[in-house]
C-alpha cells in the first residue's frame, strides 16, 4: 500500500508541475499577444534590417547577328576586417608574420600602391581604436575576377575571412566588347550608382535589370553569414538591329570627316529601307583635347533640322512626280510672301532654278514653293 500511495504522490506531484508549466505558457502566450504585441513587433522590425537584397544579374545586350554589345562581367570590392579575433591572439603572431606578404602581393596583383604603402594601410587600420579605423577599402578601385583568385591564393588570405580579416564584395560590372564603339547608342551603366543609365541600357532597363533576390543575416558556423532565401531572377536579353561591322565602318568615316573639317561634332544613322531597321547609330563630340568621343546622342536630340530638311522635301515631291529634274521654279532678290509669312534666301538671285541648282544653293524660296 506504501508503494502504491507513493506511486500516485509522484504522479500527481508530475501532473501538478506539467498543469502548472502549461497554466505559465498560457499566461505568456496571452500576455504576448496583448500586453507586449507592439514590443514584439518592433524587435520584429529591427530584425528586417538583417536582410540584404540580392542584385540579379543583368541581360545582355546583341547586335543584329548575335555579337554581344553589353554583357556582365565580375568585379570585386576588397575590405580587411583588421579586428578579426585570429589576428590578435598571441600578440598579433598571425598578422606580423604575414604582413610584408600579403602587402607585396597586393601591390603586384593590384599595383595602385607600393608595398610600404600597404603595409603602413594595414598597419594603421590594426593599431585603430574604433570599428571604423579597422574596417578598410584594400583597393580604390575595384578588381577582376583574375585579380581576386590571385589575392586570395596569398599566404594567410587562403585561409579565409575568419583568419585574415580580408574578403571580396562581388558586383556587377558592365562590359562592352566592343569598346566605345556606339558607346552612346548602347548606353552607360555608372558602376557605382546603377541609376546613371543612358541608351539602350535606359530604354530596355525594366527588361534588362531582372528580379532582386533576397538573403539574410544568420549565426552559421560561428559567423554571422547572409544565406540566400530568394535567388531572384536574370534579366531578360534584348537584341538589336544594330550590325557592330557597319558601325565601325560608320564611325571610322565619321571621324575621318569630322577631323577634316574641324567641326566640333557630328552624327550618323544608317538604316536599312527596305526594313527601316537602324543598323548604325554613331556619335562623336571634340573633347577638351582635340581628340572625338561618344558623349551624347545627337542623333535623337530635340531640336530644329534647319536645312537638312530640305533634302526631305525634295525628296517627297520628287516621288510624288510633282516635279522631276528639270522642272524650274522661279525666284527672286525679294522676299516670297505664304500664308503672310516672308520667306527670303540668303544668296539672293533673280533666277530659274533646277531642283538640283535650289538644292546647291538652299534656296528657301524654291523649296517653300515646290512644297
Amino acid at each position: 500500500m506504501n508503494d502504491i500511495k507513493h506511486t500516485i504522490l509522484r504522479f500527481a506531484f508530475v501532473f501538478t508541475m506539467i498543469f502548472l508549466l502549461f497554466v505559465v505558457v498560457a499566461i505568456r502566450v496571452v500576455k504576448i499577444q496583448t500586453v507586449e504585441r507592439n514590443l514584439w513587433l518592433k524587435v520584429v522590425e529591427q530584425r528586417e534590417q538583417y536582410t540584404r537584397a540580392i542584385q540579379a544579374v543583368r541581360g545582355d545586350i546583341y547586335d543584329c547577328k548575335g555579337r554581344l554589345l553589353a554583357t556582365n562581367v565580375p568585379k570585386y570590392n576588397v575590405f580587411m576586417e583588421t579586428s578579426v579575433e585570429a589576428l590578435h591572439l598571441d600578440g598579433g603572431e598571425l598578422f606580423w608574420q604575414n604582413v610584408d606578404t600579403i602587402a607585396a602581393g597586393l601591390s603586384r596583383i593590384i599595383g595602385d600602391k607600393t608595398k610600404e604603402e600597404y603595409r603602413l594601410c594595414m598597419e594603421s587600420a590594426y593599431n585603430g581604436k574604433s570599428k571604423s579605423e579597422q574596417d578598410i577599402y584594400l583597393s580604390k578601385e575595384v578588381i577582376s575576377e583574375k585579380q581576386w583568385k590571385e589575392i586570395s591564393a596569398l599566404p594567410l588570405v587562403n585561409r579565409g575571412k575568419l583568419k585574415s580579416g580580408i574578403y571580396e564584395v562581388p558586383l556587377n560590372a558592365r562590359l562592352k566588347p566592343f569598346n566605345s564603339l556606339g558607346g552612346r547608342t548602347i548606353g552607360d551603366m555608372a558602376l557605382k550608382d546603377s541609376n546613371q543609365l543612358t541608351g539602350l541600357e535606359c530604354r530596355f532597363d525594366s527588361c534588362l535589370r531582372g528580379r532582386k533576390g533576397t538573403s539574410v543575416r544568420k549565426f552559421v558556423a560561428g559567423a554571422w553569414q547572409y544565406i540566400p532565401v530568394d535567388e531572384g531572377e536574370k534579366g531578360c536579353d534584348v537584341y538589336t538591329t544594330l550590325d557592330a561591322d557597319l558601325m565601325d565602318i560608320c564611325e571610322t568615316t565619321l571621324r575621318d570627316r569630322l577631323e577634316q573639317t574641324e567641326a566640333e561634332w557630328g552624327c550618323v544613322v544608317l538604316m536599312e529601307v527596305a526594313t527601316g531597321e537602324i543598323k548604325s547609330m554613331n556619335n562623336l563630340k571634340r573633347g577638351s583635347d582635340g581628340e572625338y568621343y561618344e558623349t551624347a546622342n545627337y542623333s535623337v536630340l530635340r531640336g530644329d533640322p534647319g536645312s537638312t530638311f530640305k533634302t526631305i522635301s525634295m525628296m517627297a515631291a520628287l516621288d510624288d512626280g510633282k516635279i522631276d529634274e528639270h522642272t524650274l521654279t522661279h525666284v527672286t532678290k525679294e522676299s516670297w510672301r505664304y500664308y503672310g509669312l516672308p520667306h527670303t534666301d540668303s544668296h539672293k538671285a533673280d533666277a530659274d532654278y533646277t531642283p538640283r541648282q535650289a538644292l546647291a544653293v538652299s534656296s528657301n524660296i524654291a523649296l517653300a514653293k515646290i512644297v
